[in-house]
């Protein structure tokens, strides 16, 4: 038996059956307004209609309903918001909750489900076991945790912070802070410019086309970068890492049996520092060589005229630069 929850502070316009399948509410919502919803299973769309001052949430039960739901809407109050909860939504049945009007902070739970936000300008935070979420444009916040399923968000000026176990996640054509943990699905980042921290035990990471300063923790995996411009500091553990910049590079990262591959612009000059105790160096004529007795090193200036600086460490993995 799975449950629906809306938390709400507005002045409650109206509420009415859609026939067999559900319900609609009307709402005017106050300055300070938030809704929360927590569901077993259901599909949420969070959709901004600009100029628009009542907020309409329609509730209807997914698939070919021929009579009255057995499912029932609990409405109550608590302070500033109002609960509406669906009782009796019992499995494999699941709603499909549309949400349009001013955007407000919104929180989604779900056991399993879908949360789009279209458009949406404020805070929107989910948390599922198995799902996906979707969002494009808008501002404000995008906190995300999903065991396993699919996220993305595209165009949006704000936050983005995903914890997964194993999801395919994609950020794209975004501004602001990226906070993202994967422990074993892929990323994909693509035109991001602001903060980007990235985290994975044993996954792919790619970034293209960047304008941010990078930070990033791998035990496994693979990390690539490319047409990156900012500063990157990382720890690839054994993950192999591969590293393209654009313009100045400010570039300081180590690995322990993780290979690592920094590929220069033509007109570089960076400063190169780079050392592997054990693994191979494969370096430019402009680099010099030499060894202590715990390393082998790899020293000098490439001969392009923009400046940057390049330091690498690795215990075992073999390190590139080109």
């Amino acid at each position: 038996m799975g449950s629906f929850l809306v938390f709400i502070l507005p002045v409650m316009l109206n509420a009415q059956e859609l026939g067999p399948s559900g319900q609609e509410f009307k709402f005017s919502p106050a300055p300070d307004f938030s809704l929360k919803f927590i569901a077993a299973k259901a599909d949420v769309v969070f959709k901004m209609v600009s100029g628009q001052r009542v907020f309409l949430v329609k509730i209807e039960e997914m698939g070919a309903v021929t009579s009255a739901p057995k499912w029932t809407v609990e409405k109550s109050e608590l302070g500033s918001a109002v609960t509406l909860k669906i009782l009796g939504l019992e499995a494999p049945s699941a709603v499909r909750v549309a949400v349009s009007g001013p955007a407000f902070p919104v929180e989604v739970f779900l056991s399993e489900g879908k949360v789009v936000a279209d458009g949406w300008a404020s805070a929107v935070s989910a948390r599922f076991v198995k799902g996906e979420f979707v969002s494009t444009a808008g501002s404000g916040m995008r906190n995300v945790f999903l065991k396993t399923g699919k996220a993305s968000v595209r165009s949006l000026n704000g936050v983005v912070k995903f914890d997964s176990y194993r999801a395919d996640i994609e950020v794209s054509d975004s501004k602001g802070m990226a906070d993202i943990y994967n422990f074993s699905g892929p990323v994909e980042i693509k035109g991001h410019s602001g903060k980007l921290n990235i985290k994975s035990y044993n996954g792919k990471t790619t970034i293209e086309g960047a304008q941010a300063e990078l930070d990033f923790a791998f035990d496994q995996g693979d990390f690539r970068v490319t047409e990156f411009e900012g500063k990157i500091n990382g720890d690839g553990g054994d993950a192999n890492v591969k590293l393209a910049y654009a313009g100045k590079a400010d570039i300081s990262v180590k690995t322990k049996a993780g290979n690592v591959t920094i590929v220069s612009p033509k007109n570089s000059g960076s400063v190169i520092n780079v050392g592997s105790e054990e693994g191979f160096l494969n370096l430019p004529g402009a680099i010099k060589r030499s060894e202590t007795l715990q390393m082998k090193l790899g020293q000098g200036r490439l001969d392009g005229p923009i400046q940057g600086k390049v330091f690498v460490r690795t215990k075992s993995g073999a390190i590139s630069v080109k």
